[in-house]
């Protein structure tokens, strides 16, 4: 009984579920965020490591951290590597879409059009639903 249920759950997959997933992955804009979210995994991952590395569970090493001054350049890292992540997923989603879109020469261009797409659109200032970064914050 549970061969036939199996199957029956194939069939179901194969006939409804896998069309779908198959239109779906072969659309270019999702490819575009595909593309850039894995140009994204070298900076999350330098991002992690400065992460791990300052905070660590074992005093001695922070007390090393701490009068050396490697724990504020480890903090800073991290902070350029994650609080620029919009920044840096907009830039990558562009070139992913010059790439699937076959225009491999235009990627440098659309980056900077993405980019500054962007930040004329992030909000600068605190508004009543929350608070929003600040020009310095923003720009660094």
């Amino acid at each position: 009984m549970p061969e036939t249920q199996d199957n029956a759950l194939m069939r179901f997959l194969n006939e409804k579920l896998v069309p779908f997933s198959t239109k779906v992955a072969q659309n270019r804009y999702i490819q575009s965020i595909g593309q850039g979210a894995m140009g994204l995994m070298a900076i999350i991952l330098v991002g992690s490591i400065f992460n791990l590395l300052n905070t660590l569970p074992f005093e001695p090493y922070h007390a090393f951290l701490a009068s050396s001054g490697l724990s504020g350049v480890f903090g800073a890292i991290y902070d350029a590597a994650m609080n620029y992540m919009g920044l840096f997923m907009v830039a990558s989603v562009a070139r992913g879409a010059a790439k699937s879109f076959g225009h491999e020469e235009l990627a440098i261009e659309n980056m900077f059009l993405a980019l500054m797409g962007y930040l004329i659109l992030v909000p600068l200032t605190a508004n009543d639903a929350g608070d929003s970064p600040g020009k310095s914050e923003l720009l660094g």
